[in-house]
Parts: structure tokens; sequence; C-alpha cells
């Protein structure tokens, strides 16, 4: 079970992508980079991390 702040960061993401309607100017906006969904300033932490939508495991 996801903990409930890694679902508030799905949430976040969700947003912030479908107001933008664009995964790249989500990704500026959240400090993250488009293509591997790490942050884009290492000095960020693990605040920003955002685990998969449908997990492999489920």
């Amino acid at each position: 079970m996801l903990e409930q702040q890694s679902i508030l960061a799905l949430l976040q993401t969700f947003e912030v992508t479908a107001r933008h309607l664009s995964f790249t100017l989500a990704a500026h906006e959240m400090n993250l980079t488009p293509g591997s969904g790490q942050p884009s300033d290492p000095q960020a932490g693990d605040a920003h991390r955002v685990s998969p939508v449908y997990p492999h495991d489920a």
C-alpha cells in the first residue's frame, strides 16, 4: 500500500499535469526532468520523487 505522502505526491503530479496538459510543462513546474522522473536539482531530495501510478508488482 502506498504511504499517504506518496498518494499526495501522485495527486499533485496528476493535478499539475492536467492543468498544463503537458508532461514537460508539469515536470518543469515541479523541478523534475520529464524523462526520468527524478529531481533536476540533486539538493531537492526525495520529496519530489514520484512512484508509478500502477505498480508492476500489483
